[in-house]
């Protein structure tokens, strides 16, 4: 073979992939990213961009308060209540799961009562329409892309500080137990308004979407029970401040919690400290 039969042979090898990718490229992107449901450990779906338009009303939102007064940001998503009700129709009958988990492709997780997830005003992003095609603007502390679904809540009062989660990358959302889940994490043989229960509560809303109790929880920051307990080696007077404002100390991706109430923090303190001899 010559060297333009060659050439032509290897430019038709190259060029037959190119026009299978061009023309299946379009059919991938509307699939997207699959958004995977789990009641516990178990998958019960698994919804790419197509179906995910299909199974609840799709809406367009406008957020006007939840980032800074003088930032405007406009999403369309499909409502969260109506979607979970789609996906986990005879799960949410009874009260034998309460919680939810949202899981995001770096191993955040953020927590929500099963209740709160219900009510109006939950959208599961999928484009942000102030960018042009499936482009997104960086959120954050640490500016990245949402993609490839973003928890947002159209109410104004429903903000991360009372326990609404906002969750980005989402790719898993978790029906659960939370006690039989995490039970390292549980105070048992507390009553339910203790200062131990009330804390559990603060840890879940405020502090288990990055930390873990003994393994059990969030994985961005330390674990504060194990191998040490974080009251091992800070005083309560350093983590009660650190919580407060942690870049008065380092410059940390923890984000300040000025929000909580005195009550709160004492509540939290509470509960840290029951996990720090556990039966």
């Amino acid at each position: 073979m010559g060297s333009n039969g060659f050439k032509m042979d290897t430019m038709k090898k190259i060029t037959a992939p190119l026009i299978l990718l061009l023309i299946f490229l379009p059919f991938a992107r509307s699939l997207g990213t699959p958004l995977s449901f789990f009641v516990g450990d178990r998958r019960v779906k698994s919804l790419s961009l197509k179906e995910l338009k299909k199974a609840a009303p799709i809406k367009d939102v406008r957020l006007e308060y939840h980032f800074s007064k003088s930032r405007v940001k406009n999403y369309r998503g499909v409502e969260l209540a109506p979607l979970l009700r789609r996906v986990f129709p005879r799960y949410l009958k009874g009260d034998e799961y309460s919680e939810i988990i949202y899981e995001a492709t770096d191993g955040y997780s953020s927590f929500s009562t099963l209740s709160m997830a219900l009510t109006k005003g939950g959208l599961i992003a999928f484009k942000d329409l102030d960018r042009k095609g499936d482009n997104w603007e960086p959120t954050g502390r640490e500016m990245a892309s949402p993609a490839p679904y973003f928890l947002v809540w159209a109410g104004k009062d429903q903000t991360s500080t009372v326990g609404y989660p906002w969750p980005y990358a989402l790719v898993k959302i978790r029906l659960v137990r939370f006690k039989d889940r995490y039970p390292k994490l549980f105070p048992t043989g507390k009553p339910p308004n203790s200062p131990e229960r009330r804390g559990l509560r603060v840890f879940k809303e405020q502090c288990f979407r990055c930390h873990a109790i003994d393994r059990e929880g969030g994985k961005i920051g330390p674990d504060l029970a194990a191998p040490r307990h974080i009251l091992d080696y800070r005083t309560e007077t350093f983590i009660r401040q650190f919580i407060k404002n942690p870049e008065s100390f380092r410059y940390s991706k923890m984000p300040s919690h000025a929000h909580l109430s005195g009550k709160e923090m004492d509540d939290l303190m509470a509960y840290l400290k029951s996990r720090r001899v556990r039966p």
